[in-house]
């Protein structure tokens, strides 16, 4: 039943019908702007972006960190908005008005409009909303929490999609002061993120004078053996770990040394490492002061290498917190052991 106009109902009804749209809209633009930043993206962007992209990936990152739970409370609360207007468009408009409303508004207003929107701008306009999804995240857990667990179950949790170009700006954005260090550990550190390891390639001077022009770095599983391995004992034969893996990057450097990429391929023909086995990644293992200093104690005791590995792990909690494997132990001894 239609309620009479300009009474007080009525315009109770218009605006819950407005908060209806606008509420339906910036679910349906979230949907679009956060499930298309993947928690890769938004590492990157915290760690090396701009400061601006910085605080808003920073304020982002715990929101999107289960996309499952993410995409079933955006949906949800998409779906009861726009079912819910056509019952209050029913009360001010007849049945038909009330249809036709309902169909032009979500079209235009919560549709269109705001998926144009956050797809340009998806990150700052997800900052600002972080605080709205957390609530209804909290609200809708009850019913989004089964099904997420059941989508990941089924799906796998993990998102590892590769950057494309337009998201590997934070490694374009370099300061002109930048050395090759730090232009190596950029993208090591996208590399951490992606699953991959780095290593370094060729580099090209300029004619005139003896600096770097360009330098390349590329996955480590880059290129094949060129020799086969004069080893015939199958125990000291090495495995050929390349796949002509053709992802890489290309630093230029011109005359004021200022670093900027110039060629970037994305696609690896191999598995990566999930967030679980990050850990095991070459670039990831390394040998602090501390622990190498309670290596080099307990070996120098008499202690097994073997044995002080074991005593670390037992320490730390686990193989990932360690920082480096046993092989990696062992040749840290073995190279102290050659400095004397």
């Amino acid at each position: 039943m239609a309620q009479p106009c300009c009474g007080p109902v009525f315009w109770l009804y218009v605006a819950v019908c407005v908060c209806l749209v606008m509420f339906a809209g910036l679910m349906s633009g979230l949907t679009l702007g956060l499930m298309s930043l993947s928690l890769v993206d938004l590492e990157v962007i915290a760690k090396a972006g701009k400061p601006e992209d910085r605080k808003n990936a920073m304020k982002i990152l715990p929101v999107v960190k289960n996309q499952h739970l993410l995409l079933c409370t955006l949906l949800i609360g998409n779906s009861l908005a726009m079912e819910a207007l056509p019952i209050f468009l029913n009360s001010l408009v007849p049945a038909w008005g009330a249809i036709l409303l309902s169909v032009t508004l979500i079209l235009a207003f919560g549709e269109i409009i705001p998926q144009s929107i956050c797809s340009r701008y998806g990150l700052s306009v997800g900052a600002r909303t972080a605080w709205i999804v957390r609530v209804l995240l909290l609200i809708f857990f009850p019913i989004t929490y089964p099904i997420s667990k059941v989508l990941d179950w089924i799906l796998g949790k993990g998102h590892y999609a590769l950057l494309r170009r337009a998201e590997l700006k934070t490694l374009v954005d370099m300061h002109g002061n930048e050395n090759e260090k730090e232009a190596y550990e950029a993208y090591c550190n996208h590399a951490h993120n992606v699953g991959f390891s780095v290593r370094k390639d060729h580099h090209y001077y300029w004619p005139t004078f003896r600096k770097i022009k360009s330098k390349d770095f590329v996955c480590s599983k880059a290129g094949f053996k060129k020799m086969p391995d004069l080893n015939f004992q199958l125990k000291y034969q090495k495995s050929d770990t390349g796949t002509g893996c053709s992802a890489m990057i290309r630093f230029t450097v011109d005359e004021t040394e200022y670093w900027k990429v110039k060629k970037i391929i994305e696609n690896h023909n191999h598995d990566l490492f999930g967030l679980e086995d990050r850990h095991l990644l070459r670039l990831s293992r390394n040998v602090c002061d501390v622990k190498a200093l309670v290596l080099k104690s307990m070996t120098e005791a008499g202690i097994r290498i073997i044995d002080a590995y074991t005593y670390l792990f037992d320490e730390v909690g686990g193989v990932q917190n360690v920082g480096f494997s046993k092989r990696d132990a062992c040749n840290f001894i073995q190279k102290e052991k050659n400095k004397e």
